[in-house]
């Protein structure tokens, strides 16, 4: 009985490490240098900031948005990019 406690709990560690592996998501962000040297980064929480800061900075800054249009906020998961964009940056817009 044991053995099979033991079994069974191995077997479902190994398929729960699996569906983790598997459901990795891959940065599709630019990197926040990519190329536009001498322009400050703004980083935005959400996509309403960033389009703000569009407006505002213009062709003077290079705005990263963190969460996607069609995503919830509050739902989002950050990612290592998103750590990278945030630690990078000149400014950082957030709401809430």
């Amino acid at each position: 009985m044991k053995r099979s406690k033991t079994l069974t709990l191995a077997m479902l560690t190994l398929v729960t490490l699996l569906l983790l592996a598997s459901s990795t998501q891959q940065a599709v962000k630019a990197e926040p240098d990519s190329g536009e040297e001498g322009k400050p980064l703004v980083v935005c929480t959400t996509t309403i900031l960033s389009s703000f800061a569009e407006q505002v900075g213009g062709e003077y800054v290079t705005v990263i948005s963190i969460v996607p249009p069609d995503v919830c906020p509050a739902h989002y998961d950050i990612t290592p990019s998103d750590v990278y964009a945030v630690s990078r940056a000149s400014l950082i817009l957030y709401s809430g």
